[in-house]
């Protein structure tokens, strides 16, 4: 990430404060990030780190590592992109992850983050 994005950490409530028992206060920690070049208007990526919805966090380098692969490429156009730090089973049972995944996706569409990011 470094070198080639700015990063910024957004929180984002869940619906009806679900997931208020755990630790994360029914927050979704989501992680967004701009190229270095502040450009406007560019496409969002939404990332999931996978790993079977039981392992991982928005702080793994996988898709780090992913997307500086393909912003390397000459050919590829700038882009923003998000990792959604969801709640992992077998604590949150299904659909509990997608659920964080949705209501990150719902949220980063608000017209004031996409000024902020660029996106």
């Amino acid at each position: 990430v470094e070198g080639k994005w700015k990063v910024g950490e957004e929180m984002f409530p869940r619906p009806n404060g679900a997931g208020a028992e755990q630790e994360d206060c029914g927050l979704i920690r989501t992680l967004v990030h701009r190229p270095l070049s502040e450009e406007c208007g560019l496409p969002l990526v939404l990332w999931a780190h996978g790993g079977g919805m039981t392992i991982g966090s928005c702080e793994e380098s996988y898709g780090a590592d992913l997307f500086a692969q393909i912003y390397a490429q000459e050919s590829c156009p700038k882009f923003c992109w998000a990792s959604v730090e969801y709640r992992l089973a077998p604590e949150a049972k299904f659909p509990k992850a997608m659920d964080d995944f949705v209501h990150a996706y719902i949220a980063l569409q608000d017209p004031a983050l996409a000024d902020k990011y660029g996106y």
